[in-house]
């Protein structure tokens, strides 16, 4: 569904909106950078298994419904809860094993950590809040003491996420601006454009890309769960907007001959949410297709 573009090469890895957030929240990154690598180069569509079953009937009280698993053919991502329904680790397996453990303090998802093939666990993410419980930064870390950098969040008044500030560390341990990126919303509660901008030296600079999103009426498991957004602050389309992205177009002003197009295709569970993806991705230069790729994704949920 989605990529963060950084500037207008021309891409050769193909990733899906749900990939994103597989590789976000197992990996300490920015994901506004050039067609982010995770599970696949060029992969041919998948032809799937069934959706998992559905659950029968019953007069039970009212249940919800999680994230239980996200399904390729080259990986899977698993998702464990705690007894309050909070995701409390996220597992990813492909060649490697990823463990990410989610540290919760009054409420609050505070700490992130993960380890790789059962190697110890080191600190990857913090959670700053404001006043109103919104998020306001995202803290990266390469050891347990070293910070290389920071995500910090802007807010309208009626709570919508309006613009996120990319900065990075300097040698003299300040931070600067490196990236803003400012989000638009529509009446059904997605996020419809997102224009990124270059910073330098405090000044927004005329190296910007565009990307405008569609949407199915459809529900989008992420905005469901708190947790996703917080995981993936800089892809808020994927954990904030209420439906599912069916396409996007990117351009760039450093390449106005440059298009990416994504489409993607669902099939759905009898609550409306999504239980495989097929995603179709064309890369455009001066009207002729210099890259195409198609991906396929299942989604297994849990109700408690």
């Amino acid at each position: 569904m989605r990529r963060k573009h950084a500037n207008s090469v021309t891409y050769s890895v193909n990733i899906t909106h749900y990939n994103l957030l597989t590789y976000n929240i197992l990996n300490q990154k920015s994901i506004k950078k050039p067609m982010k690598k995770l599970f696949l180069s060029a992969a041919a569509l998948v032809v799937l298994f069934a959706a998992c079953s559905k659950d029968d009937d019953n007069n039970t009280p009212t249940t919800k419904k999680y994230l239980l698993h996200m399904l390729s053919a080259e990986d899977s991502v698993e998702v464990k809860y705690d007894a309050a329904n909070n995701i409390k680790e996220v597992g990813a397996y492909s060649d490697s094993k990823e463990i990410s453990s989610l540290t919760y303090e009054n409420g609050k998802l505070t700490k992130k950590t993960s380890s790789v093939n059962d190697g110890p666990q080191r600190l990857v993410e913090t959670f700053d809040y404001n006043s109103a419980g919104k998020l306001l930064r995202t803290n990266f870390f390469v050891s347990d003491s070293v910070k290389s950098r920071y995500d910090s969040l802007a807010y309208d008044a009626n709570g919508r996420l309006t613009a996120l500030y990319e900065l990075g560390s300097e040698i003299n341990g300040t931070y600067k601006i490196r990236t803003k990126y400012a989000y638009t919303w529509d009446s059904k509660g997605n996020i419809n454009r997102e224009v990124r901008v270059a910073v330098v030296d405090g000044v927004e600079t005329k190296d910007s890309s565009i990307t405008d999103y569609t949407y199915d009426d459809k529900v989008n498991f992420a905005a469901k769960q708190p947790e996703f957004f917080l995981l993936e602050a800089d892809d808020p389309t994927f954990g904030l907007s209420v439906n599912n992205i069916i396409k996007s177009i990117h351009t760039t002003n450093t390449n106005p001959g440059y298009v990416l197009t994504v489409t993607e295709q669902y099939t759905y569970d009898e609550d409306g949410y999504p239980v495989t993806q097929k995603e179709t991705e064309k890369e455009t230069q001066d009207g002729t297709v210099v890259n195409t790729f198609e991906y396929s994704t299942r989604f297994r949920y849990i109700k408690k």
